[in-house]
């Protein structure tokens, strides 16, 4: 198998989401608190969760009853004791056991931005680790990924709305890849922030590929910027279809703690997130490329011909999408108040790395200001367009301070690889950039409460006042923006007049940054892979039990006269449902335990009506979602509806 080279190092050509690591352990695996029924695919008993920082066949024993719960713990947790030596050997096999992903991502190669990169670095790291792997989604022509084979997906191209430029569109669930997928017979299937290709997968996949443990990864707050390109009526129907994707799926990884707390509010299960953290090649963005070169050119203009050294002046650096969803418009207005202050250094100037729609009205912007494009005049801001590798490492460490003012991010890969160059980082107290940024030791973070308290109170209203979003906190046209420009510009200034304090919290940058790595970050999903897979096994196991018991008890009372299952077993002489198809076999993936034959029949029926139980717990949540949309809403749900029927029609075809 080939190495796969990742497309790392790129900035500047990503999509809406931001790219944030975290390494540290401090997001509890396995809160408190028990899988669901759609979970544990039972009705009377719950699966107690397991402690990923632990081991991955021990059970958290503690006691996860809620409020109001008058259950017992008996009833809560489930005694293992029987299988005590069976999980011992089967985690010792599965730490050994070469893995087989299918990943069906809704954002993929030749368009770059966090989502892809990370994927990238998931797919190189599997590589060299011996692991395999397929994909499912848009991107470059099928079959031509370096390491591994890529099914491309068929789509609508969304570029004509403008939003995140070229590359992104709507893509549909093709039948022709289940097949595929079962001769593949993963081990895991990972949906990365499934959305539109994922509610049309995660239906199809639970059906058909039900016994194959299904994880999904957040990586986009996308109902945030649906209210940022105003469509805020959208919003709480996004975060509807998210909460009911994932709740899907046995476990969902996310980039940081500050996101899984954002999710825990708008209803996801706590006890399914896991914390999946982001690394940065600290021997690659360092400090020692600082290019002084470079530094006379951004300071002086193009010749860059200047008798004073790069001491003299202040490069203040911003790299990522280019994107008004990005806040970047506050900082555009903060540096223009910047230069109109007497205060600031004659020689700073700012800089952007990166492309996206909004850099042409960034420029005009820009030029309107009087901060470029003047005759005679040298320019204050520059745009650097899209820059990847050592060109990008250079200007990282050849910049003075790195400010990043977007509030949408789930974890901003630009920040960490910034603080791998020595740059102190200036943000927002928000998602993502608060779990990176340590507030007055590695970088100076805007509280977005000093924003909030500054609104009037509404003067009469029965229920307590809301806490405002960002966008409302932030848009150009709101109360409180002239205070954010004049917050955020305190924060510049303080470091620009104090070298001393800025060195210090660039040390301190660079050494949290050697904290985070990438094969940590990249080996801990490979371990909640696994784990998925012992969850998976440990409820095969259970039920198996279960409906053995269950057996045993309407045999027993059959023999004593009772009317039961056995009865109409022992009238067919005992062969039970041997003309049915069992159920199982329609399942692709490793089930645990058969047990018996007769045992076997009885799974069959069990799961049969699981399945509509299941059918008709989704379909209510669908309800749900299309009584409370509007009319696009509705059309979209009936369109998604249609295609996953017909998928489902056609893969059954291909299956037979």
């Amino acid at each position: 198998m080939s190495t796969f080279i990742p497309c790392e190092y790129a900035a500047g050509t990503g999509s809406v989401s931001g790219d944030s690591e975290y390494t540290s352990d401090s997001l509890t695996p396995s809160p408190t608190g028990t899988f669901s029924s759609s979970y544990s695919n039972d009705q009377d008993q719950e699966l107690p969760p397991l402690s990923l920082e632990d081991s991955y066949y021990t059970y958290n024993k503690s006691d996860s009853r809620g409020p109001g719960d008058t259950r017992s713990t008996h009833d809560t947790h489930i005694n293992d004791d029987s299988d005590s030596d069976l999980d011992l050997e089967a985690h010792d096999a599965s730490q050994k056991k070469k893995l087989r992903i299918a990943i069906i991502t809704e954002n993929f190669l030749p368009k770059v931005d966090g989502v892809t990169r990370t994927l990238c670095r998931l797919l190189d790291y599997l590589g060299t680790e011996g692991h395999e792997a397929i994909i499912l989604g848009p991107g470059a022509k099928e079959g031509n990924f370096p390491t591994f084979h890529h099914h491309r997906t068929p789509g609508l191209p969304l570029s004509s709305l403008n939003l995140y430029g070229d590359g992104l569109s709507l893509n549909f669930f093709p039948p022709s890849f289940l097949p595929t997928l079962l001769t593949f017979k993963p081990d895991v299937i990972h949906f990365v922030d499934p959305i539109w290709l994922g509610a049309q997968g995660v239906p199809v996949t639970e059906a058909l590929c039900g016994g194959i443990p299904r994880v999904g990864s957040y990586h986009t707050n996308l109902a945030s910027y649906a209210g940022l390109f105003g469509w805020g009526w959208l919003g709480g129907w996004v975060w509807g279809l998210q909460r009911l994707l994932h709740s899907r799926l046995l476990l969902t990884f996310v980039p940081s703690p500050s996101t899984s707390s954002m999710l825990v509010s708008h209803g996801f299960a706590q006890d399914r997130l896991r914390l999946w953290p982001r690394g940065v090649d600290t021997s690659f963005f360092t400090p020692s490329k600082r290019d002084r070169a470079l530094r006379r050119k951004w300071l002086f203009g193009k010749d860059g011909h200047d008798v004073r050294g790069d001491s003299d002046g202040i490069i203040l650096l911003y790299v990522g999408r280019l994107s008004w969803e990005k806040n970047l418009r506050l900082l555009v207005e903060t540096f223009k108040s910047l230069c109109a202050t007497s205060s600031m250094p004659k020689h700073c100037n700012l800089v952007f790395v990166g492309d996206g729609p909004a850099k042409k009205a960034m420029e005009d912007l820009c030029v309107s200001y009087g901060l470029m494009g003047g005759k005679g005049m040298r320019d204050r801001v520059v745009f650097e367009g899209h820059r990847k590798g050592e060109e990008l490492a250079k200007m990282y460490a050849s910049a003075d301070l790195f400010c990043f003012p977007s509030w949408t991010e789930t974890f901003g890969q630009v920040v960490i690889e910034a603080q791998g160059s020595g740059l102190p980082v200036i943000g927002l107290q928000a998602e993502g950039v608060r779990d990176l940024v340590e507030h007055d030791k590695t970088g100076l973070l805007l509280p977005l409460s000093s924003l909030s308290s500054s609104l009037p109170l509404p003067s009469s209203s029965s229920s307590p006042p809301t806490e405002p979003s960002p966008h409302t906190l932030f848009a150009p046209t709101s109360l409180t923006f002239s205070l954010a420009v004049t917050l955020y510009s305190t924060l510049i200034l303080s470091l620009i007049h104090n070298p001393t304090k800025r060195k210090q919290m660039g040390e301190a940058a660079l050494e949290a940054a050697s904290r985070h790595r990438w094969s940590e970050a990249m080996g801990k999903i490979v371990k909640g892979y696994r784990e998925a897979i012992m969850i998976k096994r440990r409820m095969e196991a259970r039920k198996v039990r279960r409906l053995a018991e269950r057996q045993k008890r309407r045999e027993e009372a059959e023999t004593k006269g009772g009317f039961g299952l056995g009865r109409l077993f022992r009238r067919r002489g005992g062969e039970g449902l041997k003309s049915r198809r069992p159920f199982d076999e329609l399942q692709c993936g490793d089930e645990g335990e058969r047990g018996s034959r007769i045992e076997g029949q009885i799974i069959a029926e069990d799961r049969l009506g699981r399945v509509k139980r299941k059918n008709d717990e989704l379909l209510a949540e669908v309800s749900s979602l299309y009584s409370n949309g509007g009319l696009a809403a509705r059309s979209v749900i009936l369109l998604l509806g249609f295609y996953s029927l017909m998928s489902l029609i056609l893969a059954s075809g291909r299956l037979l």
